[in-house]
Parts: C-alpha cells; structure tokens; sequence
C-alpha cells in the first residue's frame, strides 16, 4: 500500500530518537510529552518519571519544574497536567519504596498524536507572542520535533485503522505535508541528520502526494476516456440498427457515422484541453503622465562632495556600458532616474574593482541563460514561465503570503495558504479578487529543492571585502519573490550585498545612494528606520521638502538580468507584469 511506503520511507530517513537532541533540563514539560509520544510510536523504550508517589504521578516530574522556570508561562501546567492526567498508561512493577515506572502501551499512534498536538499546540502560542528575534532556539526545535511525531502518527494511525478511517490518504498526507511546512516556517533544525530531517520528511510527502495526485488524474481521465468510447458505441450501435432496418441511403448514414466521430473527437479534444498547461501573458502596464518635474541637486553642504564622486563615477560607467534606450519599457508614474549602469558579463575581477568595491549599482546582462551546455545554466528562466510547472514543484508546500499594497501599509497582512491557492488566487486571479498578494522575501528553495535545482547561485556571490579572511563563511541567503502585476516593496535599505537575479516578468526599480538617506525621510524607531516615509511614486515634496534634493537612479529588470544593489542602497520595487524574481544576499 501506498501509507506503507510513504512510511517505510520516512522511518529510511528518520532517527527512533527524535527527542534525543531536545535537553529535558531547558523545557521539562514539552520534552517528556514527546519522549511519551516517541515511546507509542516505537514501543519498548521505558520512558522515566523520576521519583514520585502514586498521587504526583502526573503533577511533580511536569509542574515543579516548570513553575520554578518563571520564563515559562505558567498556563501551561494547566494544560500539561491535564493531558497527562488523562493519559492511557501502564504501570508496571512497583518498588518497595513506592517508586513506579511508566510505559505506554505498545504501538498507540493515537497517543502518540495526541501528545504531539498538544504541544504544537501550546508552542504555537509562544512562537507567535511578542517579537520573533526573541524567541528562543530550543522552543523552535521542540516545536520540529513534536511535528515530526505527529506526521509519524498521523500515517500510522491511518495505516491500522484504514479499513475504519473516515479519512482519505489524500487529506492525511495533505494534513503531514502541512504539518512539516510549518515546522520548516517556524521551527528550527535538530541536531539529528545534520538539521535536515524536517526537508527529507517533506520531500517524501510531497512526492507521495505528486503520485497520488498524478495516479487520480490519471484515473480520472481513463474514466473519461471510457464514457466517451461508450457513448460512441451507442451512436454507432443506433446508426447500424437504423440502416438495417430503414435501410437509410447512404448519404444520411455517413452523417451519423460522422456525428459518432465528432463526438468521440470532441470528448478527446476536451481531455486534452484540460491537460494542457497554462500559460500567463505578461500586461503592459499602463503609462501614466509625469506628475510633476524633479529637481535633481546637491547640497554645498554636508555630503554633497561624496553625492557628486558616486554620481560622477556612476555616469562614466553607465556612458561606457550598454545603455537600453529610453521609452523602451513601460512607464510608472512619478520620479524618473539616470539609468543604472549596465555590464555585459563581466569578469570577477571587473565586477570587484568597478562595482562592488565602489559600492556601485549595476545591471548585469547574459549572466544567466536557459540553454543547457552552457555553465550559466538556469532551466528556471523557461520552466517558471509555465505557472502549471510551479504547481507541479511546489503547489501543495504552505507558504506565507503578504496581502495589501505593501508592508507599511495600513491594511497589510500575511496569511498562510499553499502554493496552488496562491497562484490561483492572486497571480491568475480565479476568484476575481481584488487584494494584492504577494510570495515576498521567503526562503522557498530550502523548503522546495525541486525549484532550487533549477537556478545557480552566481560566482559574484564568492567576492568579499576581506580577501585573507580565515573567519566562517557564511551561507548566502536566497529568497523568492513572486507575485502578480502591481506588488511593491516600498524604498528600504538592505544590510548585505544583493544580486536580484529576474526569472519571469519585469520590474522597474529606482535606487538611492546612502548619502542621500537625509533627504529620504527614513521612519522614526528601530522597528522601520530602514524604510523611507518618502514615496518616489507619489512624491509629497511639501511634507518631505528635501527630497527633491536626492538622485535617483533607475532601472527595468528583464528576464536573464541581475541587478547589483550595494549595502546601504536604497531602492523601490514594482512589478510591471505577473512577476518572479530571485535574491542574493550575502556579506
């Protein structure tokens, strides 16, 4: 059966000692719930209470600890003792001393469920109260731990009682693949399998869903293909008993031997159309007017010498570069920048000396292409054109998704929904919906390999402002973004060096240099100081007098191009079609 490989798949790749990594001394609670679930789910381990009388049996190795840790929020001793006073155990031979030992009955995977849910449940509150940099790594990795158990038990239990379940393998295996989604969004790797547990268990859940899905598609167009084979046979048993017994000219029964074959070709045609993969046609955005002219100086004051070096040194490089002319791509309305320079592949060593140690923007040009043979291969450029293709590779995964015109946005909000929902939501716009949503800065090719197999990390990323540097290198982060026509990210600042590497669509950016922060307003507090109050879309040069003061500098990002974006840079992002990019960020 399908559960069973799915499982023996799962039990390949996973350890029979997930609580192992988990310190019983840091969350005493938690961790002996689930040292009680891993037991029902591979019985024959003894789980130990400690020293305690038929009466605590339940209160003391839980609660004591857990009041004392006054960083614990005591609610949860409520629950805890609850659960646990409610629990299905055995208890074997007792001591002289009154000392007992615990062990749960053999193979409850309902058990095991129930104690995995309760504290995914209770972790759920914490890793969702106050701020996210606060919260603490060992409360991420229980919060792993206790979703593996429940994918573990979920497939068990379906797996014994199958002839019982009120529940399809479908949903079971939806209800894991969710499960390991949000682990992998909230929780933190374990120590087991070099952190990767949590990524193998979604992948054998995402193929077996892919299986299961492709194997009913399959069925349900062998059921199609059946009704139409039977209606023909009826039109040609009607025609072949009319021209027996009417002896109907022969005129009138090609006409219902053609009307059968129109039939059956008609019912095909309707097969394959709905096999077909969609495709979404990029819409030229409108061209607004220019609001208004902008003036574009320098201060005598102040940074005015820096502003005019980088201006001076940007303008030489972008007269010697590839320059696309003006008026080639579509217009947004409001400030209008000096191009950013272009370069055509450049060597490493021409990237450092002119842009990165410069800490110069730039376009950067058949760095990335789709054909094969060729070392900067990236099938992501005409594999992601088809949406079908993205559903396929990713459309059950749950994903975090910001609706509203952008994050400072009054009316911004994130909701998790999968993939499939979101495209069909929000970048084909099924349901006729009018909020922008908007797959932004997340860190899709951790969760999907599959889509990760299909772009390269550029070489730039390999250059470093310490070249003798022995310290740790740190991985690069590589996020996506993908969303329909009309998604922003409001003009902010980045800590780290950026390459936005442009898959599918078009985007128009407008860049500032840091010496212009002054005249962009950035908000008040530490929350959003990287975020300018300024809209270059919609320019207030009442409210913000000095930003008329700021240069701009832009660019349209193509498919196969990259944009560099020093540290420090400020830039505004909109997506002029249905849109997919990928960033680089590294230090």
């Amino acid at each position: 059966m399908a559960v069973q490989r799915t499982l023996a798949e799962l039990n390949n790749c996973l350890p029979r000692d997930i609580t192992g990594s988990l310190s019983p001394q840091v969350y005493p609670g938690f961790t002996y719930l689930l040292k009680q679930a891993e037991e029902a789910l591979y019985p024959g381990r003894y789980v130990p209470t400690g020293p305690t009388s038929r009466c605590g049996l339940f209160v003391q190795p839980l609660a004591s600890p857990l009041l004392v840790e006054r960083s614990e929020p005591t609610i949860y001793v409520t629950q805890l003792v609850a659960g646990l006073t409610n629990a299905l155990v055995v208890l074997s031979s007792t001591a002289e001393d009154g000392e007992i030992e615990v062990r749960i009955s053999v193979g409850d995977s309902c058990l095991a469920l129930e104690r995995a849910q309760m504290v995914l449940d209770a972790t759920w509150e914490t890793l969702n109260t106050g701020h996210w940099k606060e919260v603490a790594l060992y409360q991420r990795q229980v919060y792993t731990a206790a979703g593996l158990i429940k994918i573990m038990a979920l497939l068990q239990v379906h797996q014994n009682d199958v002839s019982q379940s009120k529940r399809s393998y479908l949903s079971v295996l939806k209800e894991s693949l969710e499960t390991a989604d949000m682990s992998l969004l909230l929780g933190a790797p374990l120590a087991v399998l070099d952190g990767k547990s949590m990524i193998k268990a979604a992948q054998i859940l995402s193929s077996a869903l892919s299986t299961l899905s492709s194997n009913r598609t399959n069925d349900n167009r062998a059921a199609d293909l059946q009704v139409s084979v039977i209606k023909t046979a009826q039109i040609l048993s009607s025609a072949l008993s009319t021209l027996s017994s009417d002896r109907t000219s022969d005129n009138c029964a090609a006409q219902i031997l053609s009307s059968a074959l129109s039939t059956l070709s008609s019912d095909r045609t309707s097969d394959n159309c709905a096999a077909d993969l969609q495709t979404v046609e990029s819409d030229s955005p409108s061209v607004k007017p220019l609001s208004g002219a902008v003036t574009l100086e320098t201060t005598a004051t102040g940074s005015g010498s820096e502003h005019a070096r980088i201006t001076a040194e940007a303008r030489e490089l972008s007269s010697s570069s590839r320059r696309e002319p003006r008026g080639s791509a579509p217009q947004v309305p409001g400030v209008k920048g000096e191009a950013v320079p272009s370069a055509e592949k450049p060597s490493l060593e021409r990237f450092r000396a002119d842009y990165f140690s410069k800490r110069l923007p730039v376009k950067l040009t058949e760095c990335i292409v789709f054909f094969s043979g060729c070392m900067d291969h990236w099938p992501a450029l005409s594999r992601w054109q088809d949406l079908n293709y993205i559903k396929m590779a990713a459309g059950p995964r749950t994903v975090p998704i910001e609706l509203g015109d952008h994050y400072v946005s009054p009316d911004w909000s994130q909701k998790l929904m999968t993939v499939s929902e979101f495209v069909d939501k929000h970048v084909l716009k099924e349901g006729g919906g009018l909020e922008v949503g908007y797959l932004a800065q997340h860190q899709l090719f951790d969760q999907v390999p599959e889509l990760k197999a299909d772009i390269r990390e550029p070489d730039y990323c390999c250059i470093s402002d310490d070249l003798d540097d022995d310290g740790e290198i740190e991985e690069t982060d590589i996020n996506a973004w993908f969303g329909p026509k009309g998604t922003l990210s409001p003009l902010h600042t980045d800590p780290k060096h950026n390459l936005l590497a442009q898959v599918v669509g078009e985007k128009r950016l407008l860049l500032y240099s840091p010496v212009d922060s002054p005249h962009l307003y950035p908000h008040d507090g530490s929350l959003l100081n990287n975020t300018a109050q300024v809209d270059p879309e919609e320019p207030d040069y009442q409210t913000y007098p000095d930003f008329e003061k700021a240069m701009a500098w832009e660019c349209n990002l193509r498919p196969g191009e990259m944009l560099y974006i020093p540290p420090k840079w400020w830039h505004h992002v909109r997506s002029l079609s249905t849109s997919f990019s990928v960033s680089f960020w590294w230090t």
